[in-house]
């Protein structure tokens, strides 16, 4: 049963107590006298059996609490692994940037030297042109 299902059950117990007792006290006294014995039994049955539920419903939430707990660990330590495993990805990521970033540095110097070579090897090409109209004989 759950903790509000034995709570109104236990209100309950102590409401029958309760009436029990006011009946008890609106008997004249003779009367009073003769079923004392058995209103008193009455009202400490309920009063137990309200007292019982409570402390069931107290133990059940008290486990519950138990297990709410440790389900709150088992996320805290994922939680916790997940960090650790986000951080050690933003570390991995900062040294990848780092060397990306390196190997643009000589992509782009590579490029440069790479158009200088062909402006150098253009330059030849024409200067040998030059020289091998220079070298032949004249007609």
């Amino acid at each position: 049963m759950n903790g509000d299902g034995e709570k109104i059950n236990a209100i309950e117990h102590i409401e029958n107590a309760r009436q029990h007792l006011a009946s008890h006290s609106q008997l004249g006294r003779i009367r009073r006298f003769k079923s004392a014995g058995a209103s008193a039994m009455n009202v400490v049955s309920e009063l137990a059996a309200a007292l019982e539920q409570l402390t069931e419903s107290h133990k059940q939430l008290t486990e519950s609490h138990k297990q709410s707990e440790k389900k709150y660990q088992i996320y805290l330590e994922r939680f916790e692994k997940i960090e650790a495993q986000t951080q050690v990805l933003d570390d991995a990521t900062a040294r990848l940037e780092l060397v990306t970033a390196g190997d643009e540095l000589l992509i782009d110097d590579l490029g440069a030297a790479l158009e200088e070579l062909q402006v150098d090897l253009i330059r030849l090409t024409r200067l040998q042109e030059l020289m091998n109209e220079q070298m032949k004989p004249q007609v």
